[in-house]
């Protein structure tokens, strides 16, 4: 795999299109869209690619795993503001049961979209982006990279 030299998607510079790309984003009733879009997407992305993201969803949320909460929580933790304020299609942010629910079933899609030319499984494409991860970390580290 070819690393290239880019530090950030071309949408997220200071050029027209990152600027049009942050407008839209922080115009509510265009970012709600935008959101909802792209969330159908994801989940198109994920079904047609043999992830099953609404029925892991659903088979977590009928579990009785929010009864764990209150044995996994530590009142004396503070998270950071970023974790708890809208983030991508989850307006409560990173915290809600909705992203966990959804979590692996998005990172899977996630890594199908990055090469969307090629007919990669999803577990083939989730293997070539971690090892892309390593790649670059074996250029920063003397050590040998493992999982």
């Amino acid at each position: 795999m070819t690393v290239t030299g880019n530090q950030k998607p071309a949408w997220a510079g200071e050029d027209l299109l990152s600027k049009c790309v942050n407008l839209l984003i922080h115009t509510k009733p265009l970012y709600a869209l935008m959101k909802r879009q792209a969330r159908q997407v994801l989940i198109k992305t994920a079904e047609k690619n043999g992830i099953s993201w609404r029925q892991t969803h659903e088979q977590l949320a009928a579990s009785d795993i929010h009864t764990l909460l209150p044995t996994l929580t530590n009142p004396e933790i503070g998270y950071p503001d970023y974790y708890q304020v809208p983030f991508h299609a989850y307006d409560a942010g990173n915290l809600c049961w909705q992203a966990a629910f959804e979590a692996e079933s998005a990172t899977y899609a996630m890594a199908l979209r990055v090469w969307p030319q090629e007919s990669l499984t999803w577990q083939a494409a989730q293997a070539r982006l971690r090892s892309s991860f390593h790649q670059v970390l074996s250029d920063y580290i003397t050590g040998p990279v493992q999982d």
